[in-house]
C-alpha cells in the first residue's frame, strides 16, 4: 500500500494519525465491511431494472443522486436493526439457519428497493442475484484462521470446506443458468466468473484458496454491477480505502487486501 511507504509506522505522522483513528472505533462497530454485500445487491437491483427495459444500457450515471441517498438510508436502517445485533455480518459464526434466512430476506428487500418497478418481474430477476449473494455467504462460513507472524491462512474444518464450497458452487451454477434464461448478462457473467473459486476451495486444502474465494467473489460481482451503474464505483472505492486507512493507522495492518499471504 502506497500510504505505508509515505507514512511508515515509525514516523511521527503515523503516530498522530493512529491517535486520530481511535475516534473511528465507534463506526467500526457498525461492521462496514459487511456493507459491500447489501450495497451491491441494492445497486444490482437498479442495474437489473435498467437492463430489463434497455438491455444494452451500461455505464449509467443518471440515477447517481437517488442511489447515494438510498445507500445512506439503507445502511442506516441495516446498522440500527440488523448489524448491531450481529444478524447481517459475514463470518464463521453464520451457523444458524435463521441467519441465512435473514441474509435472503435482506438481500431480496434491498434488491427490490433498487428495482423499484413491477414486483412480479422483479422477484424473478432477483433470484440469481440472491443465489450469488448466498454463495458468497456460504464461503464465509468456512472457518479459517491466520498465523500472526506469516499471515498464512489455515482451514479449521475441512468438512466445512467441502460442504460449503459445494453448496456455493451449486448456487452459482443455478444463478448462472437463471441469468441466461432471463437474459441478464451482468449476473450470468458474474456468476460464471466466480464459479472457479469454490471449485478450487473444494479441491485444494490450503486456506489461501478460501480467502481468495471470499474477497475476489465480492470484488467480481461488485465490478460487474458497476458496469451498469458506474457511479457505484465511487462509494465502493471510498469504503474500501476508508477501511484500509483505518486498519493501517489503528493496528498497523492492511485490510481489506487482495494479497493472500503477508509474504506476497
Amino acid at each position: 500500500m502506497i500510504i505505508a511507504r509515505i507514512v511508515p509506522p515509525t514516523s511521527s505522522v503515523y503516530k498522530t494519525l493512529s491517535t486520530l483513528s481511535e475516534k473511528l472505533d465507534g463506526i467500526m462497530k457498525w461492521k462496514p465491511f459487511s456493507w459491500f454485500g447489501f450495497w451491491t445487491l441494492f445497486v444490482a437491483g437498479m442495474g437489473a431494472y435498467s437492463g430489463y427495459h434497455e438491455r444494452f444500457i451500461f455505464w449509467d450515471f443518471s440515477r447517481w443522486f437517488i442511489g447515494i441517498i438510498a445507500l445512506i438510508v439503507i445502511t442506516s436502517l441495516s446498522v440500527i436493526f440488523l448489524i448491531k445485533n450481529g444478524l447481517l455480518i459475514y463470518g464463521q459464526d453464520e451457523n444458524k439457519r435463521s441467519k441465512i434466512i435473514i441474509h435472503c430476506l435482506v438481500g431480496f428487500v434491498v434488491f427490490m428497493i433498487g428495482w423499484g418497478g413491477n414486483l412480479n418481474i422483479g422477484v424473478l430477476h432477483s433470484i440469481p442475484y440472491i443465489l450469488t449473494y448466498l454463495a458468497i455467504v456460504f464461503i464465509y462460513k468456512i472457518p479459517i484462521s491466520e498465523q500472526a507472524d506469516t499471515g498464512e491462512k489455515l482451514i479449521l474444518s475441512h468438512n466445512d470446506r467441502w460442504k460449503y464450497s459445494l453448496i456455493s458452487l451449486i448456487l452459482l451454477i443455478i444463478s448462472t443458468l437463471i441469468g441466461f434464461i432471463i437474459d441478464d448478462p451482468v449476473i450470468s457473467t458474474a456468476s460464471v466468473v466466480v464459479i472457479p473459486f469454490p471449485i478450487v476451495s473444494f479441491l485444494m486444502k490450503h486456506g489461501r484458496h478460501v480467502y481468495r474465494a471470499r474477497v475476489y467473489s465480492i470484488l467480481i460481482v461488485a465490478l460487474f454491477t458497476v458496469a451498469r451503474q458506474s457511479w457505484f464505483l465511487i462509494p465502493l472505492l471510498l469504503l474500501f480505502y476508508f477501511l484500509r486507512f483505518y486498519h493501517y493507522f489503528r493496528y498497523g495492518i492492511i485490510f481489506p487486501t487482495f494479497a493472500v499471504d503477508k509474504k506476497q
